[in-house]
């Protein structure tokens, strides 16, 4: 597949469901089972903002995204704590490592239980951590690469054409 094209695609669709169906199609086409993104101009030192102010776009069924995103759910998750406190992108091993070390609240540890990875997911990162066992370390960042550099550029795009629709000033 030629992430030029797909990028290419997503640049030029002119709605949001374009930009989206777009993303969630190459996100499937590389093994994950349920795609989530949200945006928001609000983030501060101690939240994302009023969930309100958030645009929430998921691959979740309706019932889903009612408890994770509008119930609130969401942000009872460390990986929502994570995002808060930090910026840049990390490794979720340590959310892992955390869980098994009992070092999670509760709220943090039924997160990870509803959040446990698709098979094809799991699949990717075996895949992985085998050529980096067996053949060459440096095969991670041939992983890091596509997934970051997909993850940025679509996020980057479709936030643009977000921005866009909604009318939103250039900061």
């Amino acid at each position: 597949m030629d992430i030029l094209a797909i990028l290419n695609r997503i640049a030029t669709s002119a709605t949001i469901d374009g930009v989206w169906d777009q993303a969630v199609s190459l996100f499937r086409e590389r093994g994950f089972s349920r795609v989530n993104y949200g945006f928001t101009r609000f983030r501060n030192a101690h939240s994302m903002g009023h969930t309100d102010d958030v645009i929430y776009l998921t691959t979740f069924p309706p019932e889903y995204e009612q408890f994770y995103f509008a119930d609130g759910f969401f942000s009872r998750t460390p990986l929502y704590r994570w995002a808060v406190e930090n910026s840049g992108t990390c490794t979720w091993r340590w959310v892992e490592d955390h869980l098994r070390a009992g070092l999670l609240t509760a709220d943090d540890a039924e997160a990870v239980r509803h959040g446990q990875p698709a098979l094809p997911t799991e699949l990717m990162v075996a895949y992985v951590y085998d050529r980096i066992a067996r053949h060459n370390p440096a095969s991670f960042f041939g992983m890091v690469n596509v997934l970051e550099g997909t993850s940025i550029a679509l996020a980057t795009q479709a936030a643009g054409i977000i921005k866009g629709e909604l009318g939103l000033p250039p900061q």
